[in-house]
């Protein structure tokens, strides 16, 4: 018989040195058998896991593969008898604590199937937390997923979800924390799926009267602000933000006080915008009231959910934009469709409009699938072509420099390379701005 589904938790609490680059072990999952290494004698069924078709009246069983994995090795195949179901591989697990934590697994549809994996974080029977994979329907061969995302302190437990609408195979799935350092927004740790966009929920790592005092002595625009980014900063970026202002830091979120004599810009992005806001704001000081979205903008599924809250309701004379890395798992068709979508809805504000190409994803990295980002620009150049877009090529301009500017094994950069890429978008935004008054 299997032993208890939670009898992972002693081995899960391990240190996690080589995530923090302390030592060479590498962290355990805290998913049990995620390996499908061990079989249930009563079931024949992976250990740990079981099986369930949420169509109504359906069945489904789990079929063993030991050596049917990539690499040779063990995988486990989801299988539903009839047409379209919608059947799953199931693991409910406790969790050391609120944090961030990543999803890795590789998975391989059946041919016209498709497969992918869910992390529902729980509250009183209700989810919290519901992320997603992209969706793979690639079934010659095997595709790796990873998912981040961030579990509050509110979560009670976690479910692994293995999906397919009808038959696919899983390998190699882990669970991982992910450590957190410091106070402040280090840019190697950075989320770079932005999953936790929607929460509503806070992580209280601030103090709440120091918090409180400050608000009250803002101006009715400035609560307003701070309203918005604690509605939609999520669980990483919102009490890092509250610590920086608590020491009287500056931030690329900080509410920006509109001078009227002056064109009021808006940057919409990822992690990397976020990074280069402050140079692109310090270097257009006095010349542009540049403000940025109220979120680590993430995917373009993101942008389609969000873009009212992050567009306001102000007139902007030019948004400089940008997705892509959190796009990574995604087709470049179906990237390039949503993109078309957002392009059309930024042209209706009447702004100028800017895109950004994603910078590059690290080479000395197994985390980022490589050459992505110049996949899904290709992908977006004949987007912005028909759209009449002007492109800011920040990937040309970051590539020849990322030994200097880019972090060891990370998507993000150094102050330096942030400072390069802000001269380089202020620069464009003086152009553009140039343009638009001929």
């Amino acid at each position: 018989m299997s032993k208890s589904i939670y009898g992972w938790l002693l081995t899960g609490m391990m240190a996690f040195s080589a995530e923090n680059g302390t030592g060479t072990s590498a962290p355990s999952s805290l998913l049990r058998n995620g390996a499908f290494a061990d079989v249930d004698a009563g079931t024949g069924s992976p250990t740990g896991w079981r099986g369930e078709d949420w169509t109504a009246g359906g069945t489904v069983k789990i079929v063993m593969k030991p050596k049917g994995g990539p690499q040779g090795q063990p995988a486990a195949s989801i299988v539903a008898e009839g047409g379209k179901r919608n059947v799953v591989m199931i693991q409910d697990l406790k969790l050391p604590g609120p944090g961030q934590y990543r999803l890795r697994l590789s998975c391989r549809p059946a041919p016209g199937c498709i497969a992918y994996a869910s992390a529902v974080g729980m509250s009183a029977g209700k989810p919290l937390v519901y992320e997603n994979t992209a969706k793979v329907s690639q079934s010659a061969a095997w595709t790796e997923q990873e998912l981040v995302f961030v579990i509050p302190p509110e979560v009670e437990s976690l479910r692994i979800l293995l999906r397919t609408n009808r038959t696919a195979s899983f390998a190699a799935v882990s669970l991982i924390p992910l450590p957190a350092k410091g106070d402040a927004v280090n840019s190697r740790l950075e989320p770079s799926n932005a999953q936790q966009l929607a929460h509503k929920t806070v992580d209280l790592g601030y103090d709440q009267a120091l918090d409180q005092a400050r608000k009250a002595k803002m101006t009715a625009p400035e609560l307003a602000w701070e309203k918005t980014l604690e509605q939609n900063l999520g669980t990483f970026y919102l009490p890092r933000y509250k610590q920086a202002k608590e020491k009287g830091a500056e931030t690329a979120w900080d509410y920006v006080l509109d001078d009227p004599a002056l064109p009021r810009v808006l940057l919409i992005g990822d992690s990397i915008s976020r990074g280069y806001t402050r140079a692109t704001r310090q270097a257009l000081a006095g010349k542009v009231n540049l403000h940025r979205a109220p979120a680590n903008c993430g995917p373009t599924t993101a942008g389609l959910q969000k873009l009212d809250v992050w567009l306001g309701d102000g007139k902007w004379d030019l948004i400089h934009f940008n997705f892509g890395i959190h796009d990574r798992n995604s087709t470049p068709e179906a990237y390039a469709q949503r993109l078309a979508q957002i392009v059309l809805r930024l042209k209706a504000t009447g702004a100028r409009v800017v895109f950004a190409t994603s910078t590059p994803m690290p080479a000395d990295s197994d985390t980022y699938p490589q050459g992505i980002c110049a996949t899904l620009n290709q992908a977006a150049l004949p987007v912005m072509a028909r759209h009449g877009i002007p492109v800011n090529d920040l990937y040309a301009t970051i590539l020849p420099k990322l030994a200097e500017f880019q972090n060891p094994t990370d998507c993000h950069f150094n102050a330096a390379g942030y400072t390069l890429l802000g001269s380089v978008v202020a620069e464009t935004i003086r152009q553009e701005l140039r343009q638009e008054r001929r």
